[in-house]
């Protein structure tokens, strides 16, 4: 619901008066493991998380570019079953196990997204759940 206002200089601008989330499933990514949700959406933001884990719930962590493809897949599903796309994503927040898998993460990441390329952080946390070599979360434009 927007609702106009008029500030103390006579200029209008539009705000939010309500916000909904809506949580996002499909079928064709996996759920996450623990309390996740496989993506929100608010207003016309999309916010997914994601990581290596086949659809039958198998996390990928013996070959670094499988786990990081797999991962690019699941996030492709959950944007498109939302009514967006990789091209709309707009920040990405990567979690890698090991630095040194930088340059193996650019050159998968690079094919699934082009430019111009979604504000990014990089970094290695002192651990990742379950010993995932990559994770994610992505913001997203959409309808």
């Amino acid at each position: 619901m927007l609702t106009k206002f008029l500030s103390s200089s006579s200029e209008s601008f539009v705000v939010m008066s309500s916000l909904e989330k809506t949580e996002i499933k499909t079928s064709k990514a996996p759920r996450l493991p623990g309390p996740l949700s496989q993506g929100i959406k608010a207003a016309n933001l999309l916010f997914v998380p994601c990581g290596p884990i086949t659809l039958d719930g198998k996390m990928i962590t013996d070959n670094f570019e499988l786990a990081v493809r797999q991962m690019m897949e699941n996030t492709k599903a959950v944007l498109e079953s939302a009514g967006s796309s990789m091209d709309k994503i707009v920040r990405v927040d990567v979690y890698l196990q090991k630095l040194e898998d930088v340059e193996a993460f650019n050159k998968v990441y690079t094919e699934y997204i082009k430019e111009p390329y979604p504000a990014r952080s990089l970094c290695q946390p002192e651990r990742t759940p379950s010993d995932t070599p990559c994770g994610m979360i992505v913001t997203a434009l959409v309808r």
